[in-house]
Formats: C-alpha cells, structure tokens, sequence
C-alpha cells in the first residue's frame, strides 16, 4: 500500500525513508513465492518494477501507478527513452539535483524513486492538505489533470484522495500491465487448453482451442463452469 509511504508530520506530508526498501523487500517476496511454481510453458512470471510489471497501488483510495507511468513525464526533461528513464527509477540510481547528475551512490533524498515519485506525490498531498486551490490547479494542470469544480469543493484527505484518483486512476495501471504484460489469448491458449478441455490432445477440438481459431468451419466450442456445493458449504 503504497499511501503509507506518505506520513503527516508538523502539519507536512512526507515520504517515509524507508519506503524504497519496503518495496524491495516485498517484491522479491513476491517473486520468491512465484518462483516456487515452475512451468516450461510459461515465460518469465517474475515481476520487476523497471519494467512496469508492478504496480504500486492505494486500493482503498482508488489510485496506483507504475514506474513506466511516472517515466513517461521525465523522458524529454533527460533526453532518455522511455525504457531507460523506467529503470532509472528504481535500484541504486540516484541524482544530484545541484550539478544535475546521475550516479550508482548517493543518500536516500537522492535515489531516483524517492526524488522522481515520491516527492511529487508528497507535494500534491501537501498543496491538497494546504487548501490552495489556485496553486493546485495549475500544478495539475501541468501534469495533464483535469479536476472539476466539484473536486475543488472538497478538503482535507477528501480532495487528496480525489486528486490523486484523477492523477493516477488505479484502473489506468491495472489495464497498462494487462495490456503490456500478459499474454494475448492466442499464445495463452498453448498452455491453457489442456486445462479447460478434457477432450485428447489429438481432438480437433483441441487443435481448434489451441490455436485459438476462428472463421467459416471452425467448431463452436463452448466452456461451462458449474459451481457444485461441498460438505462444508463452501
């Protein structure tokens, strides 16, 4: 949940210090656990975040991101693609905002993450928390943000959450992944139709299920799935 990276503190939104290394952790946890389910006919299922295949989400206030979204609004300011700004964004990559430099080393303050995604959403939450409409408006405004007049009637944590909903809509991440990270039907089918037909590899059904056809003469083919109670009522 990345919104508990974001503390309140003397009446001034922060990003916690240890944010980066939470969310390190709990990514090669989560590619530890995929690890352990091996399949020859998948590809890689680890997930990275310099790549995009993660999403950093607050479900409960409705907005998430990913690092290649965040990228996108820094590849013209460094003269970088859109890949190379991404990776930049995460691991040991670190800028030094007074000779404006990158390097392998640096403090917390300055690690790509924290400078190039953290801050700006700290600072949205602080101009939010503030109540300076005018200020927040143009900030959005410059990000590409269309807030109406009834966002701007709301405060406090309500306009935050609003604003952040409009910035970074978690459904914005979620179809990006979808999209550029899971298999298309046709080549998920390959290792998906043994499991959703019991008919032998050597059906025709099965050719036509594998390789995802359609067109004149192909058979129709329907899945049905039937939910049948157990003892225990599940």
């Amino acid at each position: 949940n990345i919104d508990q990276a974001l503390l309140l503190e003397d009446a001034l939104w922060k990003w916690r210090p240890d944010t980066y290394a939470n969310a390190f952790r709990q990514v090669q946890h989560a590619n530890t656990v995929i690890g352990e389910y091996k399949d020859d006919a998948l590809r890689d299922r680890l997930v990275h975040p310099d790549n995009g295949s993660v999403c950093f989400a607050a479900g409960k206030q409705g907005w998430a991101f990913t690092l290649s979204q965040f990228a996108r609004t820094y590849t013209s300011k460094f003269g970088v693609s859109l890949e190379k700004m991404t990776e930049r964004l995460w691991g040991e990559h670190y800028f030094e905002m007074e000779n404006r430099k990158w390097t392998r080393e640096g403090v917390e303050s300055c690690r790509a993450f924290n400078l190039f995604v953290l801050e700006p959403i700290a600072r949205v939450f602080q101009v939010c928390a503030n109540g300076h409409r005018e200020k927040l408006t143009k900030m959005l405004a410059a990000l590409g943000v269309r807030v109406t007049n009834d966002d701007l009637k709301l405060q406090g944590t309500d306009l935050i959450y609003r604003v952040m909903q409009r910035w970074l809509p978690a459904s914005r991440a979620l179809l990006e992944m979808i999209i550029l990270h899971l298999p298309s039907p046709k080549v998920a089918q390959r290792y998906r139709a043994e499991l959703l037909s019991q008919a032998p590899s050597d059906h025709p059904s099965s050719a036509v299920l594998r390789g995802c056809e359609t067109g004149p003469g192909t058979p129709l083919l329907m899945y049905i799935s039937r939910h049948v109670p157990t003892a225990d009522g599940k």
